[in-house]
C-alpha cells in the first residue's frame, strides 16, 4: 500500500501456524448502568494477581463512570486455566490471552496513551500526516467521537 499504512494485523503468522494452547480465560466486567458509546476499558494484571485485584474498586468506579470495564486473569492466574504449566507459560501465551479478549470485547479499546498517525481522508490522494501522535483522551459529542491529540 502506498504511505506505509496497512491493514491492521491482530495474528502474527506465528500464531497462526502454531497458537498457543487454548485455556479457559477469566473475564470480570462491570458495566454502566445506561448503555453507552464509550470504548470499552481492559485491565491486565501484573505477576501473582488476577483479574479479581481490580473487581472492588477499579471495575465499579469506570462503570460509574461510564466505560464499560472488564478485567482478564491471564493464564496460570486467578479464575484462569493453566496453573499446572504456569512455570512453562510464555509471554507469548500471555499477549495471546490479552489479543483474544480485546477480539472478544463489543467494541475496541482506545487507550489514552495510544500512538497514532492522522490519515488522509479515505480516497484522497494525498499522504496524511506523518508525525506520530499521542491520545490524550476520547470523547463523544453529539454523537460524534472526538480525540484529542498532542504531537509526541
Amino acid at each position: 500500500m502506498s504511505g506505509g499504512f496497512g491493514p491492521t494485523r491482530v495474528m502474527r503468522r506465528l500464531d497462526w501456524a502454531a497458537p498457543p494452547p487454548t485455556v479457559h480465560r477469566e473475564v470480570l466486567s462491570a458495566l454502566p448502568a445506561e448503555p453507552t458509546s464509550r470504548p470499552p476499558l481492559l485491565f491486565v494484571h501484573g505477576a501473582a494477581h488476577g483479574a479479581w485485584c481490580f473487581a472492588e474498586h477499579w471495575l465499579p468506579a469506570a462503570a460509574e463512570r461510564g466505560f464499560p470495564a472488564y478485567a482478564v486473569s491471564l493464564r496460570g492466574h486467578g479464575g484462569s486455566g493453566g496453573a499446572r504449566r504456569l512455570g512453562r507459560t510464555t509471554m507469548r501465551e500471555y499477549v495471546h490471552d490479552v489479543l483474544q479478549t480485546i477480539a472478544e470485547l463489543p467494541s475496541r479499546p482506545v487507550r489514552k496513551v495510544d500512538k497514532v498517525r492522522v490519515l488522509a481522508e479515505r480516497g484522497s490522494t494525498t499522504r496524511g500526516d506523518r508525525r506520530l501522535w499521542l491520545v490524550q483522551r476520547v470523547e463523544k459529542v453529539d454523537g460524534v467521537r472526538h480525540v484529542h491529540l498532542r504531537p509526541l
